[in-house]
């Protein structure tokens, strides 16, 4: 059973409306707005993880697990736009400005890449795209600054909203690629120094591309796992990492480094596909 999204042509059986809902062909309906006191339709379950409640056509009996499933490799069973829209940050005051003076960056940047906050997980909150700016999941950052995915997100990479434009900088996580992007460089974020491979490299065909690795092992091995994966896609791709005592981009730029600092560092270093031919 598939869940189909609610649109002009037909809209929510239980609101009306044609947004945010979504329907199946068998009778169920996913309603964000109420929870089905309305003639023809019953309450089978709430979904906390979006405030939505799952409803049936009165009189329907067939049992479904709604439990959320991969469609494919594309398409997840969550809506993750209305969750995400949910999730402003308005609905906390002060919030924002407390974490952009806990992490060192300008409020605007962080929100550049959906910064919002859950009440429910009591988190930070940053969506997660594909390479077609599908939302596929929402990373959270507690207080504490300890972090994890939202139950049945995917991975994916976390996204300023502006044009792409060249050098395209490379980082792990929202926060470092927020750093970067508050000194002037366009940056994509990955999910982890292993994670959004194959996102990325549809993000950046025929770019250059700078890898800024966190200053550690699984830092470097993940930044050399993509490049190789980057040579027969990118324009040119270099792997640079802080200088001095600083360990990731956001740690680099709270210490001093500026641009042309780090337009330095990118100049100086040798073209990956160089470094393999030295090898």
């Amino acid at each position: 059973m598939s869940w189909i999204r609610c649109n002009r042509n037909r809209s929510c059986g239980v609101c009306g409306k044609p947004d945010w809902c979504c329907f199946t062909e068998e009778g169920y309906a996913m309603c964000m707005r109420t929870d089905g006191n309305e003639d023809g339709w019953d309450t089978v379950k709430s979904v906390p993880t979006n405030g939505g409640f799952i409803l049936r056509r009165t009189g329907h009996v067939h049992k479904q697990n709604f439990e959320p499933q991969q469609k494919n490799k594309k398409e997840s069973a969550i809506v993750w736009k209305p969750i995400v829209d949910s999730f402003s940050i308005g609905t906390r005051p002060g919030a924002g400005d407390w974490l952009a003076e806990q992490l060192g960056i300008p409020r605007i940047f962080l929100e550049m890449f959906g910064l919002g906050w859950s009440e429910q997980h009591k988190a930070f909150t940053f969506p997660m795209y594909d390479e077609e700016f599908n939302i596929t999941g929402v990373r959270l950052r507690r207080v504490d600054g300890s972090k994890k995915s939202i139950r049945g997100s995917r991975d994916g990479v976390f996204l300023p909203y502006f044009e792409f434009v060249e050098p395209m900088l490379i980082t792990e996580g929202p926060t470092d690629a927020a750093s970067l992007v508050s000194v002037g460089y366009a940056t994509i974020g990955r999910p982890s120094c292993l994670g959004g491979v194959e996102i990325v490299a549809k993000l950046v065909h025929n770019k250059d591309v700078v890898i800024v690795t966190d200053k550690d092992s699984p830092g470097r091995q993940g930044a050399e796992r993509l490049a190789a994966r980057l040579v027969p896609i990118a324009k040119g791709i270099k792997i640079i990492e802080p200088t001095g005592e600083s360990n990731d981009a956001r740690e680099w730029i709270n210490s001093g480094a500026t641009q042309e600092v780090i337009q330095t560092v990118i100049e100086s270093a040798l073209d990956y596909r160089k470094q393999r031919i030295r090898a």
